[in-house]
């Protein structure tokens, strides 16, 4: 998913954008005008009602921060929503933290985006109020996805299920380990997968519907390497048959 699908909507959730970079700029992503403000040791970037800051700075001077913060949200007394962007999201104080989850707890015109490198740094209630997207510039990288689905079908092809398991799961480790869009890359399989005249109609409206199942799992689940792990089990057992007849591997 595309961050700006998500933030062009004005009444968007809190948001956790996870990227490769820890300096992703938000504001030069989605083309926004930035001012860069310095008043009173307080530095920031604006446009209107956005306020992008370096939680590395922030965290230098918490205390001058936060009033700045309370000052913007008190004086607010059109209740218009307004977003706060922290970015170099990093090594932050629990203080800090806690201080972020009062904001998004407890005032609800303000919308809180928080650009980091790792999941790790972020506080669990945070994380459970904030919508989680995947940064990874996927665009420029068709090719190198492409290998990894074409690494995918070959397990497909080449093993049984007892040593199909052990690959898929190395698979799937590997994506969360390096940051790689798994949902992208299942549902180009997906794709691939349909276009192939060697599997059964029958198959492949029994994938679609079985995908479609797992997709709501997915959303809801506290371990998503076992349902990623569960769903690739679940294709392999609905195209093998016709991989074998195709491949003549019975």
């Amino acid at each position: 998913m595309y961050i700006n699908d998500v933030i062009k909507n004005r009444n968007h959730p809190h948001i956790i954008i996870l990227t490769k970079t820890k300096n992703f700029d938000i504001f030069d992503y989605l083309k926004i005008t930035k001012k860069l403000i310095t008043n009173n040791n307080i530095e920031y970037y604006t446009d209107d009602n956005k306020f992008l800051f370096n939680i590395q700075i922030f965290k230098k001077d918490m205390n001058s921060y936060k009033k700045f913060i309370n000052d913007i949200i008190h004086t607010n007394i059109t209740n218009d929503h307004i977003y706060l962007y922290f970015y170099n999201y990093y090594n932050v104080s629990n203080n800090l933290q806690y201080y972020i989850k009062y904001v998004m707890e407890y005032v609800s015109y303000v919308k809180v985006v928080i650009v980091c490198s790792s999941f790790n740094y972020i506080i669990n209630s945070i994380k459970n109020q904030s919508f989680i997207i995947k940064n990874n510039t996927i665009d420029e990288n068709y090719k190198y996805y492409d290998t990894i689905i074409n690494i995918i079908y070959s397990i497909y092809i080449t093993c049984d299920f007892e040593s199909f398991i052990s690959k898929i799961r190395n698979v799937v480790y590997n994506t969360f380990k390096y940051d790689v869009s798994i949902d992208f890359i299942i549902n180009k399989f997906i794709n691939r997968l349909l276009d192939k005249a060697y599997i059964l109609n029958k198959s492949k409206i029994k994938l679609i519907n079985r995908i479609s199942t797992l997709e709501h799992k997915k959303s809801i689940s506290n371990n998503k390497l076992i349902v990623y792990e569960y769903i690739f089990i679940e294709i392999y057992h609905i195209i093998k048959p016709s991989l074998n007849v195709y491949y003549n591997l019975i």
